[in-house]
């Protein structure tokens, strides 16, 4: 694992720990960020700080940053603040970047169905509610026929 990759895990397993001991989002941040070396991964967390500070949800803050937090990182973090578990969500984000499942190279000839099946699965597993998943999941993605799929199913529920 490289060095970038070791302060992920360790930047994802900080914040997982703080907010788990009921530490507010902001001061979680800020002391997820105080222990990285890393320029690139500390500026980014940093100005994620600020803009929570701000106003700013924590997904689209990273959204921000898009060299550092991948839109699939994005996603994650806006399904855990939408289903109030952005402490597991950090958790797996942190196990994920140590087992090699989470990153630009980590889907592999497998492609954009087993993108799909990782991230509805963690998400489900996560406690994050079902229509959330499909919903941000599609999005991901970017899986044409999930998201028509996807309004179909939301059409079909309205009537």
């Amino acid at each position: 694992m490289t060095k970038p990759q070791q302060e992920l895990v360790r930047y994802w397993s900080e914040l997982a720990s703080a907010l788990k001991d009921g530490t507010p989002v902001l001061k979680a941040l800020e002391a997820a960020e105080a222990g990285l070396t890393q320029a690139k991964l500390r500026r980014a967390a940093k100005a994620a700080a600020a803009a929570v500070s701000d106003g700013a949800t924590l997904s689209a803050a990273m959204a921000g940053h898009r060299s550092v937090f991948s839109p699939h990182v994005c996603a994650l973090v806006r399904a855990g603040e939408a289903g109030g578990v952005l402490d597991v969500i950090a958790e797996r984000i942190a196990k994920a970047h140590e087992d090699g499942t989470l990153g630009p190279d980590a889907h592999g000839p497998e492609g954009e169905h087993a993108r799909y099946w990782r991230t509805f699965g963690l998400l489900l597993s996560s406690g994050v509610p079902i229509l959330l998943v499909l919903d941000l999941v599609a999005d991901t993605v970017g899986w044409i026929e999930l998201a028509n799929a996807e309004e179909s199913l939301f059409a079909a529920l309205r009537w």
